[in-house]
């Protein structure tokens, strides 16, 4: 990996197999994003794109004079809860786990979506959170669904005027790692289990629905 240009601590690299460039700033955790803020990740445009799944903290690193907008692909979210269980087997060298383990275990979170989206993670949440995560996602996403996947990437590249990157190699990666990372159709969930998934996550469902209708609004927009 090559060192490109620098700007105080803060410099690209190229990551050689990928032919990609990225900063060497992780904001993936509370840690780095701070670490970011303090080398003034954003006004120094250095980066188009920052990548993140914690919203309110990403937030600081914006301004009046140095704005962002979000974009996201959606996914259903008993499908999610069915794929980290898959994975929380595996990570328990367990394929024989029951689903109402992983549901008691500290590595479960109900309504993800909706408690990311009001930063609430671990009070009850009320229906004045869900309302107010649909207002969030209306006024401050670009919406994409997983199951539309091509149709989404399309619609980001015209609003962010990414289309130089259509053929570019480092997107036709991201676009096959994604698509290949698509939940399946069905969740691996029994019938059974079902329900309790679904009455656990009643909220980030309600969200879900309304998405794939702001989906539909936004493509008279962009």
């Amino acid at each position: 990996m090559d060192r490109i240009t620098s700007r105080r601590e803060l410099f690209i690299l190229k990551h050689d197999e990928l032919n990609t460039l990225y900063v060497n700033v992780d904001t993936t955790t509370q840690e780095g994003i701070a670490r970011a803020k303090s080398l003034d990740l954003v006004p120094s445009e250095i980066v188009n794109v920052i990548g993140t799944s914690l919203i309110y903290d990403i937030m600081q690193l914006f301004s009046p004079s140095h704005r962002g907008r979000f974009c996201t692909i959606m996914r259903n979210p008993v499908d999610r809860a069915s794929e980290l269980y898959e994975d929380w087997k595996l990570r328990q060298n367990d394929p024989n786990l029951q689903i109402r383990a992983f549901i008691e275990s500290t590595d479960y979170q109900d309504n993800f979506l909706t408690r990311s989206l009001t930063n609430v993670p671990n009070d009850i949440l009320t229906t004045d959170d869900l309302g107010l995560a649909k207002d969030i996602l209306q006024k401050k996403f670009v919406v994409g669904l997983s199951e539309r996947m091509e149709e989404s990437f399309e619609r980001f590249e015209k609003y962010f005027g990414w289309n130089d990157l259509t053929n570019s190699k480092p997107e036709k990666c991201l676009r096959h790692s994604l698509q290949m990372g698509s939940l399946p159709e069905s969740p691996t969930v029994s019938v059974e289990d079902l329900p309790d998934f679904i009455s656990l996550n009643k909220f980030d469902l309600d969200l879900y629905y309304f998405a794939e209708e702001l989906f539909e609004r936004q493509a008279d927009l962009i």
